[in-house]
């Protein structure tokens, strides 16, 4: 059931209590969920993009430990950063879009330019296009309408409980 809003609405269990510990009985629309859940796949691929960096380190197969090192350090960040922006977004702070959206944008400029690789594995190209679909996919809904209006009337609420 939805509020007309693109948010769907929870009963309360108890007519005194929210639904939700951070809700005021509303949940976040389905296109938030969409951004949700891409930010939540594309931080496991980049946790293992670590595992893999560490791997190649314990291993000894790295030509170069100190960029595999730096690598591996980047990508938990960029991992860490995302699912601090999704939870963020689920309780609705607008200013965690972004971040998200900032890594859409990288993640897609760099599956164009792996498109464009000679002689690249088989597999190259069909990730590439993965990551810009899922990219595009993940703005399209990050800055949908309802998304936008759930963080807008969840910062407004915040502000106005702040400022009494």
């Amino acid at each position: 059931m939805t509020n007309g809003l693109g948010s769907r609405r929870v009963s309360p269990a108890t007519p005194s209590r929210p639904a939700g510990p951070d809700s005021p009985g509303m949940q976040p629309p389905r296109a938030l969920d969409v951004v949700l859940a891409g930010a939540v796949v594309e931080a496991a691929v980049l946790g293992a993009g670590v595992v893999w960096a560490a791997l190649d380190l314990v291993r000894g197969r790295s030509e170069a430990p100190g960029a595999s090192i730096v690598l591996a350090v980047f990508l938990a960040g960029v991992a860490a950063a995302l699912v601090a922006a999704a939870r963020a977004l689920r309780r609705g702070a607008r200013r965690a879009r972004g971040l998200v959206v900032t890594w859409q944008l990288l993640q897609a400029a760099t599956g164009l330019t792996l498109l464009g690789v000679q002689d690249a594995p088989a597999a190259l190209p069909w990730a590439a296009a993965g990551a810009i679909g899922l990219a595009v996919v993940v703005v399209a809904a990050a800055l949908s309408p309802a998304s936008v209006r759930f963080t807008a009337e969840r910062d407004e609420r915040d502000e106005g409980a702040d400022g009494q």
